[in-house]
């Protein structure tokens, strides 16, 4: 608390309508006996209740706030879509699975016997290559679709998109995609 009181700005982050945290498990793993479920809880959550969070002071001193709406944490969305529906509005936003359709939509991995250059480089222009062999692939199956791609380092990303940028002089479909006139361009 000390560091919020002296920062000139702060960041608090959290979700009022997730449960808290309770230590029933813990006490169960330390051996002590819980009579009743519904008594540990209950006495737990009327602790819980009585003290403020950070972010239950700030909210209360009118702070302004905003929501994050990427959910990160599911593996796929059906897990958290009445929770989504029913305390945030349907307005939290989940990363695609790759269980939800195989091999055209989502999140997937893919091995790239690629070399990592050491020393000034400090980039794997192979895998490079294979993003932009999936960009491009994307522009050509689902052009009216947006894309995000994501480098470690920004050594990795110019080399990405330096090949990205060879490779729109070589596919007309991939510069129309890639075009800054569009609304939602990729860059």
């Amino acid at each position: 608390m000390g560091a919020v009181l002296r920062a000139n700005h702060a960041i608090v982050v959290g979700d009022q309508k997730q449960l808290p945290p309770t230590s029933f498990f813990d006490r169960l793993l330390n051996g002590e006996e819980v009579a009743e479920y519904e008594d540990a809880t209950s006495a737990q959550a009327s602790q819980v209740s009585d003290m403020e969070s950070i972010l239950a002071l700030c909210e209360a001193r009118g702070m302004p706030g905003g929501m994050l709406r990427w959910h990160y944490r599911s593996r796929h969305e059906s897990l958290i879509a009445v929770s989504n529906q029913e305390f945030y509005e349907s307005k939290l936003i989940c990363p695609p699975s790759p269980l939800r359709a195989k091999g055209e939509t989502g999140l997937t991995l893919e091995f790239v016997h690629g070399v990592y250059g050491r020393g000034k480089r400090r980039d794997n222009p192979e895998e490079a290559k294979v993003v932009a062999e999936a960009v491009l692939a994307h522009a050509r199956q689902y052009p009216a679709e947006s894309l995000g791609v994501v480098a470690l380092s920004v050594s990795q990303r110019n080399t990405i998109r330096d090949k990205i940028e060879f490779t729109r002089t070589e596919h007309p479909e991939l510069d129309a995609f890639c075009s800054e006139s569009r609304e939602d361009a990729f860059l």
